[in-house]
């Protein structure tokens, strides 16, 4: 596994003419914005790249992944809801899974007609149920001290990972206990009768939330194995870190001057341990910067959704996203702020 640049990567895969598989994951949270959209068409472009009749786009929808506080505020309610519970607060569609997905392959349908590459979306939460995925996330939990690398603030023993309870389809905001294979945890849902329950990790007949590094753990643990793993630009941010575990040099990534490491790093370090050194190769895209120079997020409300970009551009609003992609991939651009996004996206010179 190595981070490289679009070209390298291209090159790489084009050359040997076998069959590439490129990953990616997505939360189908209430706004899919441009930066969502850059990464999916950043993986259908360097499909194209490599050779369309040779690459598949391989799309998790994260529907396991904590909501956003707009969505579902766990400070408020104590407990955690998932996609496919939440409501469509415009009550379009039954659930706000519903109204992500729907959005999503309308954009990725586009995405196909225009870049001669297939794309075939799954949703985590029948991804998890995979043997492998679970045979792979145990070898994570049996490492100690890794939970406490990635977010320092977990208590020892307890782990990123968060039982289901089989009742109410909820899970605990606070971290599972884990021993041995098992996960402890409780229901915290004030409307289940159910309290302290216990899930065995390879027991796939239930389901389990990992927060945080959930989407790639799936490459080399569950078919078809990701070659390519793609990711936005905002895993290149850097992060707290707690002590590696037992002094492990993970030596994926650079390491900064000022302790902190990259959310890919984080991420990776996961998924190294899950695969036992089996990863994909990687693909960043850019950051995207809003008008007044901050970065686009959903938090600040400040970036550009696909329903704006969708009755700006039309019926070619895929099209049009994937050009600039493709033009943002040859240039090698890894920040774009607001003038460029005008100037190759907008047109407006």
């Amino acid at each position: 596994m190595t981070q490289k640049d679009f070209r390298e990567i291209s090159s790489s895969y084009s050359d040997r003419g076998e069959d590439v598989n490129i990953a990616i994951g997505l939360r189908p949270s209430g706004i899919i914005h441009l930066g969502n959209m850059a990464t999916l068409s950043l993986a259908g472009v360097l499909g194209q790249d490599i050779g369309p009749h040779l690459s598949k786009v391989n799309l998790t929808v994260c529907d396991l992944d904590l909501p956003d506080a707009a969505d579902w505020s766990i400070k408020e309610n104590g407990y955690v809801r998932y996609f496919n519970s939440l409501p469509d607060k415009t009550g379009e569609y039954n659930s706000l899974y519903d109204k992500s997905i729907a959005r999503i392959e309308e954009f990725t349908e586009g995405l196909q007609n225009h870049l001669d590459v297939s794309y075939d979306i799954k949703k985590l939460s029948d991804v998890q149920k995979d043997l492998g995925f679970r045979v792979g996330l145990r070898r994570v939990l049996e490492r100690e001290g890794i939970m406490q690398y990635v977010l320092r603030r977990v208590p020892k023993e307890h782990s990123l990972v968060f039982p289901l309870c089989n009742d109410c389809g909820t899970s605990s905001p606070f971290p599972a206990k884990y021993n041995e294979g098992n996960l402890k945890t409780q229901c915290t849902n004030p409307e289940c009768s159910v309290k302290d329950y216990e899930m065995d990790v390879l027991d796939t007949d239930n389901d389990l939330a990992v927060h945080f590094f959930i989407d790639p753990l799936r490459d080399k643990t569950v078919k078809p194995y990701a070659d390519v793993h793609v990711f936005g630009g905002d895993y290149r941010e850097p992060h707290d870190a707690g002590p590696r575990p037992n002094n492990e040099q993970f030596d994926l990534f650079e390491t900064r001057e000022d302790g902190k490491v990259s959310k890919i790093e984080k991420i990776m370090s996961i998924v190294n341990i899950a695969t036992e050194g089996n990863l994909p190769d990687i693909l960043i895209g850019p950051t995207f910067f809003a008008r007044d120079g901050t970065k686009m997020s959903k938090s600040k409300n400040n970036g550009l959704s696909i329903d704006h970009l969708k009755n700006h551009f039309g019926e070619d609003y895929s099209k049009r996203i994937a050009d600039f992609m493709s033009y943002v991939s040859k240039e090698d651009l890894k920040v774009l702020d607001y003038r460029t996004i005008e100037r190759e996206l907008f047109n407006k010179k």
